[in-house]
């Protein structure tokens, strides 16, 4: 009665039993493979009919190893079908396991065949969009031509003469990185390049998701609400700015956006031209359309200096967005609060605020500089870096002061996460 054992458990034998009647587990291997009894012993039929022992021991409802034979492998994987194939042979006779040994490089080689499996299903399955779109030109097919590339138009930047890069009219050619030489401007406030241009990008996605695909999709609505009253012949791009005044004036049209999206479009008397390039540039999600220096055909004919460029057009949306986000100065209650308070041309007079203040330098081609203050005497420029990124640098760098040094507040509103939301552009 030790341990509360009867002595006439079929299951505990005491004294000078044999040893033939004691009953051990299936398998007494080293290796802890409970379900995979791969011993000679589990070949022959003492070792089956221990099995079935087991199993039918008072003690059945605790399942112990299955029996060889009805070994049930799940072929969730090549690993697992290739097992159970040698599993059977070995059964069968074809292939019997000996030792330890054989085990092991039994199941090393198995590991081998399925590393090489997953490898080749790995490089035949075809990659998504984002992933080939970024990968090396020299990893691709010369014939593979990703569906973005086909969607969108990108600028090539051409070959950069170094002899003539030192010339007044080189500063205002076309770069990769929209510059010449060294960014002193940036060096000065310690910020790595490479930073730059993924700020560059980030700014971008926003003017083109925030601004400028809003205005486009503004116009749209206000064109089918004049429509709604009779006045199609009154849209968007189909009348002059003044007569979009008066519209917007009328205290018998129910249109209540149309005052505010006359703000957007006040670049240009052309209105037709002006329209048709705000919808062009929304295409894409980052602008892909942008033409620093230029624009768009109109009316069959390439762009002429008649019309904005697209800098000035996508600068104004995004003052004007401004615009709708501050608060009206009291002394100039009928004064655009952005505009009028930080945005200056050359040879006027500065407004003034403590700054910074973005000032447009010349038209033709557009370049902006920035001024820390307007309340200082002499006035401290900062030079922005000429070219097809002048002006997202001269933001950037607006920005980033703003940030700095003012602790992300434009006066009283928030240009961060509670208020206008920009200032992730510039985030580490």
């Amino acid at each position: 009665m030790l341990l509360g054992i009867n002595k006439d458990d079929p299951l505990f034998q005491t004294g000078s039993a044999s040893p033939g009647s004691v009953k051990r587990p299936v398998s007494d291997s080293p290796i802890n493979l409970p379900s995979l009894n791969l011993s000679r012993r589990s070949l022959g039929s003492p070792g089956l009919n221990e099995s079935k022992t087991y199993a039918s021991s008072p003690f059945s409802k605790y399942k112990g190893p299955p029996s060889p034979r009805t070994l049930n492998v799940t072929p969730n994987t090549s690993f697992n079908k290739s097992l159970n194939i040698s599993i059977n042979g070995s059964l069968t006779g074809e292939g019997i396991i000996q030792d330890e040994t054989e085990l092991r490089n039994y199941l090393k080689d198995i590991s081998e065949r399925e590393r090489k499996t997953t490898l080749s299903t790995s490089v035949d399955q075809p990659s998504n969009l984002l992933s080939s779109f970024w990968s090396h030109p020299a990893t691709r097919n010369p014939g593979e031509v990703s569906p973005m590339l086909r969607r969108c138009a990108y600028q090539l930047a051409p070959t950069i003469d170094k002899t003539k890069s030192t010339s007044p009219g080189a500063e205002e050619g076309i770069s990769p990185r929209g510059f010449f030489g060294t960014p002193d401007i940036w060096r000065k406030y310690r910020i790595d390049p490479n930073r730059v241009n993924q700020w560059t990008a980030n700014l971008r996605m926003w003017i083109s998701k925030t601004v400028v695909e809003r205005v486009s999709i503004e116009i749209d609505n206000v064109c089918s609400a004049l429509s709604r009253h009779g006045l199609t012949d009154s849209q968007p791009g189909h009348v002059g700015l003044d007569r979009l005044r008066k519209l917007a004036q009328s205290q018998s049209l129910a249109v209540p956006t149309l005052p505010t999206l006359v703000q957007f479009l006040e670049l240009s008397n052309n209105q037709d031209y002006l329209v048709k390039r705000i919808k062009q540039l929304a295409k894409g999600g980052s602008m892909s359309e942008f033409k620093w220096n230029s624009g768009g055909s109109y009316n069959g004919k390439p762009w002429d200096p008649s019309t904005p460029t697209d800098t000035a057009i996508v600068m104004h949306l995004v003052s004007s967005y401004m615009d709708t986000q501050l608060e009206a100065p009291l002394d100039q209650p009928d004064a655009r609060p952005f505009t009028s308070r930080y945005m200056a041309k050359t040879a006027t007079e500065l407004p003034r605020t403590k700054g910074p203040i973005i000032v447009r330098q010349s038209t033709d081609p557009p370049r902006y500089c920035l001024a820390l203050s307007g309340v200082c005497s002499p006035v401290d420029y900062e030079e922005i870096p000429r070219g097809r990124n002048n002006m997202f640098h001269a933001l950037l760098l607006f920005f980033y002061i703003i940030k700095s040094r003012d602790h992300g507040m434009l006066g009283r509103v928030n240009l961060g996460m509670s208020g206008v939301n920009v200032l992730w552009v510039i985030d580490s």
